[in-house]
């Protein structure tokens, strides 16, 4: 205890010392001042297993306990510390005398070009660089032999207010083949907030997004410390015993149901010719001209709901069946419809495309299809998706079941903290094309759908690819074989990240792709040697 309490003095010592732009830009400095609890974690992430003498590269070492204890394991050829702040590169140095293959170097970590200088420069300044710095020769290790041993990044990300983009960043490269994976596939450990790791692992099905499911698809991801307490949307439990729900939804009460139109719909289901020659107007004068399309659309679907609820004969036109009212009306007329009937009469002497064609209308534009029938379908979703081998969240896996809790005198400041375990997989084929260029465009389109389509996760993705572009359901017939029409009737959220590798290879295929898919966060560009470079923002 007293080495513990003498941690946290020179914590806090350390922490007055920072510059005031530091301070004003940062939070206070997270560090750990328990070896009992540096040891139970590395007991835990079994370094020593696989990367005993291996190169080690630590982000934002603080006060150095954890970077000592890693050391200490793994002995390893070289050991360089990221520390751009002056104060604790002062005090990281002390510990040279007992660390000798240390190298204090004075770069952040949260900038790329740090890791352009650390990997490619001939010249190495002071006082950035220690006198006589030696950078070290990482071992390249091609991405089909496995992980590389040769080489450990470990990493603190908890001393900005969000350090998302940065995370999200790294393990894009995991696809892209930057920054360490340049070298092959490198195992990254990073510290991170609480809320940062939710992102990346979800324990419900209705938290799962693009975070989530590009991180699947890049890396097995370990949870070696986390929190006692979840946090994010959706059941933080199994919500049933076998074939029983647990928690039976409520019976559907919908005696004053209404049907709400989306607001901000601006597209409606267009042959190309007609998509075409719109997408040669301006986005104003394209939305003008859709408008009139989308209030017919919602006028004949209504129409032909009624008729069928009604058992009458639909007939199209401007005088076929309630083609004399206006939508104020045939909502007014809907609204007085019974739910559970129409429920029932639906049900019965439908074709196939025209149940579909009603289910994407409820999913779309019918207010009853939140509450109730969301709580039932989440259910069902979630069923299906414990079901699975593995199982589509990484949370659920026996791996992440009991990571360690720390305790308040782990920590300083103490704070809700996690530590990630990146694994990097062998990317999948689609993502391996030898040119970085082309690899580069599949990220990006990958990216783009899944950020697209997650944005309405709980709709089906026939539903979801016509708000993905205009003419974006044609992106189904690129599909192969049955899964056309598999895919189509599946849920987003439901779908298994080789599902959506195959959507974003379709969609490659399509020849209406959108050319701007609006690619934010980080630039990009490609060096002369061939390997991707992230300039942050």
């Amino acid at each position: 205890m007293a080495a513990v309490n003498k941690l946290v003095k020179e914590a806090i010592k350390l922490s007055r010392q920072l510059s005031p732009r530091t301070v004003g830009s940062r939070n206070a400095h997270f560090d750990i001042v328990n070896q009992d609890f540096a040891q139970s974690t590395l007991d835990a992430l079994k370094l020593e297993d696989t990367h005993k003498n291996a190169h080690v590269i630590d982000m934002n070492p603080g006060l150095g306990l954890w970077s000592q204890a890693i050391y200490d394991r793994l002995q390893p050829k070289s050991y360089t510390l990221l520390e751009p702040n002056d104060s604790y590169r002062e005090h990281l140095k002390t510990l040279k005398p007992e660390y000798p293959r240390m190298s204090v170097v004075g770069l952040d970590g949260y900038e790329w070009d740090t890791y352009t200088k650390l990997f490619e420069a001939t010249q190495f300044p002071e006082p950035a660089f220690e006198p006589g710095f030696q950078p070290p020769q990482y071992k390249t290790v091609p991405p089909e032999e496995g992980l590389n041993t040769d080489l450990l990044f470990v990493g603190n990300l908890t001393r900005i207010s969000s350090s998302q983009r940065l995370i999200s960043q790294l393990i894009e490269t995991c696809l892209l083949g930057g920054w360490v994976q340049r070298f092959g596939r490198v195992r990254f450990v990073l510290w991170m907030t609480s809320i940062d790791k939710e992102r990346l692992l979800p324990h419900a099905l209705q938290g799962r997004a693009r975070a989530s499911v590009v991180t699947d698809a890049a890396a097995e991801v370990t949870e070696v410390v986390g929190g006692a307490h979840r946090t994010g949307r959706g059941f933080s439990t199994p919500q049933w015993e076998g074939d029983v729900p647990k928690k039976r939804t409520h019976k559907r009460v919908l005696k004053s149901n209404t049907l709400k139109l989306k607001a901000e719909v601006d597209k409606v289901e267009l042959s190309y010719t007609k998509w075409q020659e719109q997408c040669k107007l301006n986005p104003l004068a394209r939305t003008l001209c859709r408008g009139p399309a989308i209030v017919e659309r919602y006028r004949r679907a209504i129409r032909v709901f009624l008729a069928h609820v009604k058992q009458e004969i639909y007939i199209d036109g401007p005088e076929g069946t309630y083609a004399q009212y206006d939508l104020p009306k045939l909502l007014e007329m809907y609204n007085e419809v019974d739910i559970e009937a129409m429920k029932d009469k639906r049900a019965e002497g439908l074709t196939e495309e025209e149940h579909e064609s009603y289910t994407e209308f409820e999913e779309q534009y019918l207010l009853s299809m939140t509450l109730d029938r969301a709580k039932e379908n989440s259910l069902i979703d979630e069923k299906y998706a414990h079901s699975l081998q593995p199982p589509l969240l990484q949370a659920w896996h026996p791996r992440n079941i009991s990571p360690i809790v720390p305790s308040e005198k782990d920590v300083y400041p103490p704070k809700k903290l996690n530590l990630l375990d990146f694994q990097p997989k062998l990317a999948h084929e689609y993502f391996r094309h030898p040119d970085p260029t082309v690899r580069d465009q599949r990220v990006r389109i990958f990216t783009w759908i899944v950020r697209t389509c997650f944005g309405l996760r709980a709709q089906s993705l026939k539903t979801v690819l016509k708000n993905l572009a205009p003419g974006g359901e044609y992106i189904l017939e690129e599909l192969p074989g049955e899964m056309s029409k598999t895919l189509g009737k599946k849920r987003v959220r439901c779908l298994t990240v080789d599902e959506l590798v195959e959507i974003t290879a379709a969609c490659e295929r399509w020849p209406f792709k959108p050319v701007d898919l609006g690619f934010g966060g980080y630039n990009r560009s490609i060096t002369a040697e061939k390997h991707m470079k992230f300039k942050l923002e």
